[in-house]
C-alpha cells in the first residue's frame, strides 16, 4: 500500500474496550488519503450476543417485551458509531437481528415458513418489519446520511430545473442553488 510506511499501522482508539480503529485509506476514485474511523470486532460480538440472548428459540417471552428491548439496544449502538464507517456492518447486524427475531417466533408460534411469508408481506409482496402490538423492529441502517432533493445533496450547489413560463411560448432553464440555510431557499431570479 503506498504511503503506508510514513502513516504507520492502523491505530485502536475508545478506552479500554476498543471500540473504534482508525486507518489511512485512500478514497475510492482519487489519490487522496483520508482518516477513516471503523467499529472495531468485539462491539460486533458483543452486541450479537446481546441479541442472542434476547431471542433465544426456547425463550416464552413476550415478543412485545422483548422487541422493546431489542429496538432500546439498536437504536443507542446506532446511535454510538454514527460517525464511523459502517454501512456494511450495520446492514449485516441488521439481517441477523431479523432473522434472528424470525426463527424465534417461527419456533414461538409454530410456524412454517410460509406462514412467516404471509404474516409479513403486504398484498404487493413486499416485506414489512416484523412487528408485535404495535412495536416494530429498528431498522439498522447508518444514520450519517443526508437528506436528498432532486438526487442531490443538500447544499451542493447547482441543480438545474426546467421551467416553462405560464405565458410564454418558449421554456427556459433555471439554476437553482440549494443551500442547508433556510434564508436561501428562493432560486436566484435571471
Amino acid at each position: 500500500m503506498p504511503g503506508h510506511s510514513e502513516r504507520g499501522p492502523p491505530q485502536q482508539c475508545g478506552g479500554p474496550t476498543r471500540r473504534f480503529h482508525i486507518q489511512w485509506r485512500r478514497k475510492r476514485g482519487t489519490d487522496k488519503w483520508h482518516v477513516y474511523t471503523f467499529i472495531a470486532d468485539r462491539p460486533i460480538r458483543q452486541l450479537k450476543d446481546k441479541i442472542r440472548a434476547l431471542t433465544n428459540r426456547t425463550s416464552q417471552q413476550n415478543p412485545r417485551d422483548v422487541l422493546i428491548r431489542l429496538n432500546q439496544i439498536m437504536r443507542g449502538w446506532a446511535n454510538y458509531f454514527k460517525h464511523a464507517v459502517c454501512k456494511a456492518a450495520l446492514s449485516s447486524l441488521a439481517s441477523f437481528t431479523w432473522h434472528r427475531v424470525i426463527s424465534w417466533w417461527m419456533a414461538l408460534h409454530c410456524w412454517k415458513w410460509k406462514d412467516v411469508r404471509r404474516r409479513l408481506t403486504d398484498h404487493n409482496g413486499r416485506w414489512q418489519r416484523p412487528s408485535a402490538d404495535r412495536i416494530e423492529l429498528f431498522e439498522l441502517t447508518p444514520w450519517t446520511h443526508q437528506p436528498r432533493l432532486n438526487g442531490r445533496v443538500r447544499g451542493e450547489p447547482g441543480t438545474v430545473r426546467r421551467v416553462r413560463e405560464r405565458h410564454g411560448e418558449t421554456d427556459r432553464w433555471q439554476h437553482w442553488y440549494r443551500a442547508p440555510c433556510r434564508l436561501n431557499r428562493r432560486p436566484p431570479t435571471l
